[in-house]
């Protein structure tokens, strides 16, 4: 914040840059190429205690046209068919352990997504570890006839940070499968009912596939009518449209571009989808 002042005192614009919401076809520590990046100059989506230029296009956004409408449903399609996420270095399919104990059970499932401590989305999510304390308790108390699936974060499973659970002693609760192996998150979420999460990008994910979804802190698609919220925020004022999100996100937010060109040379997200979809199918 002292940053922040100083930079404003001296008229000296903060520009916050980020990895897009779909970015790499191969691991970032395996030399894998960003295909989206985010310029932000007024805050950063993760930072729910100001405004960000995100937020600023979701409170402006007009009712979409039938063009824009296609569009979003184009891109909401290319990402549920090409199973594409931040990340894409995985393959495709559900780890063994964890789909055979889903096979054996017929309840529905219910998704809760932990998160590595001391994240900066959680504090700037408006929310603490008690938070998640309390989401696992409401997923297990308002869905008395599901099988809940915890899923663990994968710096968390290399033992490179902490979770927010003691995963051996969830493991004895007879409702609850301990999901600590990295899967392609589509994957999973076809199998599923209901997400909890805090301020995880899973939840955005779900809502592509129409999950209701449940947030207990104030990620950047919560707030605006798509989400059962935990919390609220006045400066989110405006019920929006999946479609709407998807437009704001991807065309207005997020820029994206052909890295094997150079200079680097802009692509619609469309053009980025396919190409990062091809590259994670090669490797």
């Amino acid at each position: 914040m002292k940053t922040q002042f100083k930079l404003q005192k001296k008229r000296i614009t903060l520009l916050c840059l980020e990895d897009g919401f779909v970015c790499y076809a191969e691991a970032p520590s395996k030399g894998g190429k960003r295909y989206s990046f985010i310029r932000d100059d007024i805050g950063i989506y993760y930072d729910a205690t100001k405004e960000s230029r995100l937020e600023e296009v979701l409170n402006n956004c007009k009712k979409l046209d039938e063009a824009k409408n296609q569009r979003a449903e184009h891109i909401r399609s290319l990402i549920l068919s090409s199973k594409i996420s931040k990340y894409n270095h995985l393959p495709l399919g559900l780890p063994k352990s964890i789909s055979d104990q889903m096979n054996n059970l017929t309840k529905p499932f219910v998704l809760v997504i932990d998160q590595t401590r001391n994240d900066c989305s959680i504090t700037y999510g408006l929310a603490t570890e008690q938070t998640f304390k309390k989401m696992l308790e409401d997923a297990l108390s308002e869905n008395p006839d599901s099988t809940i699936l915890l899923k663990t974060h994968p710096e968390t499973n290399l033992g490179l940070k902490q979770g927010h659970f003691n995963i051996k002693k969830l493991r004895k609760n007879k409702r609850i499968i301990i999901v600590n192996e990295d899967c392609n998150l589509h994957e999973l979420l076809a199998k599923i009912n209901k997400v909890y999460v805090v301020t995880s990008q899973v939840g955005f994910e779900a809502l592509l596939h129409n999950i209701p979804v449940h947030t207990y802190g104030m990620p950047f698609y919560a707030g605006w009518g798509l989400t059962e919220d935990k919390i609220s925020i006045l400066r989110r004022y405006k019920n929006i449209s999946l479609n709407q999100l998807i437009i704001s996100c991807f065309d207005k937010y997020c820029e994206f571009f052909d890295p094997t060109s150079i200079p680097y040379k802009p692509v619609p997200a469309e053009q980025a989808f396919v190409a990062i979809s091809k590259k994670a199918e090669a490797a």
